[in-house]
């Protein structure tokens, strides 16, 4: 490793070997692929397979109303979360934090955050345009984003330590605890937004309270003799400090992945938000599988970089080798089959959505390629890109849309989102060709 013009660090891989990468993707990096897959997989099943319930017991204007509540509580919550999770999974699997050391203090610094975002919504939600019936019923869905945060917090502690089964377990039960507690709620009463994020809250509530019991069953013994319920200052600042390169980037990806729904409520009306946000409902349910494999490949990936460049080479070849092959199958798949798709997932009425779909399948491709290799910015101490990258999306995002949501509506969205993603895509492909790794052998 050795410095660049830039200031930053220059990798050279064009050593790296092929055979000795299949060798150490093997293992851990696999079961890890499994697990995550497994856990995100869940997810999905239960995000679909709830807008396709929905569709069919509401109109098209509540499902706009309750999706565009899921949206709204996905940004605002990001603040309270501030990328910690990436951080700590990092910063634990480098062995610069012990679990005993880091869990209290994370813990304080998210309730911290949590209650100042609280206070901040308080003084800015009246003058928001947000096409609810009862804006009020938007708590709900802020509340069960915060816990849920918490619960994240629990689970990438343990991903700082390669256990991926305590996400898995975590997933499985609040996942199906949600999708039942909707079934059941909808045989007795009026399926509305407001019930829906009442179901939505409670069952976070005790996917906390599970996580947090695995969490401590897990801890290992010299964790468990170490631990104290006791705030070290010091590690609290270190937090906000390192953090916050993760916070700019989790505050604008976030923000630009939703911030277009936001937009097409306050410009439209929530039907419009039902018919895109159905369409994105799949695309970032199917989006999980190649994030799984972006979630198994990092703390790998962190650990691999900052001991042995060629270890990290490896790992980052292999892993873009797999993203893009998984990323062109989902662009096919999606591509030729998103008319008879939407009409099985969603039925006749929405039909509209199979516009949105047919171009959002090509951000399978490029939103796979671009992860892959943002991750890999951030495992060599480059998150600064990533965040930048989100900043000038977010930025494109919010001028396009205000320019043509008024005449393009839905569909419009759908290709400014292709636009930013395929942004997002050459900033990253230029900082790596900056930073050398132009050098590795793709071909091998």
């Amino acid at each position: 490793m050795k410095a660049d013009e830039s200031g930053g660090i220059k990798y050279s891989l064009s050593h790296v070997r092929p055979t000795t990468g299949r060798l150490l993707v093997r293992g851990s990096v696999g079961a890890n692929s499994l697990l995550s897959f497994l856990s995100l997989t869940v997810q999905f099943f239960s995000n679909v397979i709830l807008v396709m319930v929905l569709a069919r017991l509401v109109d098209v204007a509540i499902l706009g109303e309750i999706l565009y509540a899921i949206v709204f509580s996905n940004i605002v919550v990001v603040l309270a979360s501030y990328g910690f999770d990436n951080l700590v999974i990092r910063e634990i699997s480098k062995g610069r934090y012990s679990i005993a050391q880091i869990s209290f203090n994370l813990l304080f610094a998210k309730l911290l955050l949590s209650l100042l975002l609280v206070g901040l919504i308080l003084v800015v939600i009246q003058g928001l345009p947000i096409p609810l019936t009862q804006p009020g019923h938007l708590w709900f869905y802020i509340g069960a984003a915060l816990i849920n945060s918490f619960a994240d917090s629990t689970t990438a502690i343990r991903k700082g330590k390669n256990d991926f089964a305590t996400e898995m377990k975590v997933s499985l039960f609040l996942n199906g605890l949600f999708f039942a507690g909707v079934l059941a709620a909808a045989s007795l009463w009026d399926v509305t937004t407001q019930l829906v994020g009442q179901v939505r809250l409670l069952s976070r509530i005790l996917a906390l309270a599970f996580a947090v019991f695995l969490f401590i069953k897990k801890l290992e013994k010299e964790d468990r003799e170490a631990f104290r319920w006791k705030l070290t200052p010091v590690t609290v600042k270190e937090l906000f400090v390192v953090g916050l390169p993760f916070a700019l980037q989790a505050i604008l990806g976030t923000a630009y992945f939703q911030v277009d729904s936001l937009v097409l409520g306050a410009l439209k009306t929530s039907t419009e938000v039902g018919y895109y946000q159905a369409a994105m409902q799949i695309v970032s349910g199917v989006m999980l599988i190649p994030i799984a494999v972006i979630q198994a490949y990092y703390p790998k990936l962190a650990s691999s970089f900052s001991g042995s460049r060629s270890g990290g080479g490896i790992l980052m070849k292999n892993m873009m080798q797999i993203l893009a092959a998984l990323g062109f199958c989902l662009t096919l798949f999606f591509g030729l089959g998103a008319s008879p798709l939407i009409q099985i997932l969603y039925g006749p009425g929405m039909r509209p959505t199979i516009a949105v779909m047919r171009i959002l399948s090509l951000v399978f491709l490029v939103r796979s390629v671009a992860g892959g290799l943002g991750i890999s910015l951030i495992a060599v101490d480059l998150q600064k890109i990533p965040a930048l990258a989100s900043f000038v999306a977010l930025v494109g995002s919010l001028v396009m849309n205000l320019l043509l949501i008024p005449r393009g509506g839905f569909v419009a969205v759908a290709w400014v989102n292709l636009f930013t993603n395929l942004t997002i895509l050459g900033i990253y492909a230029l900082w790596w060709k900056r930073i050398s790794c132009k050098s590795v052998n793709w071909k091998d």
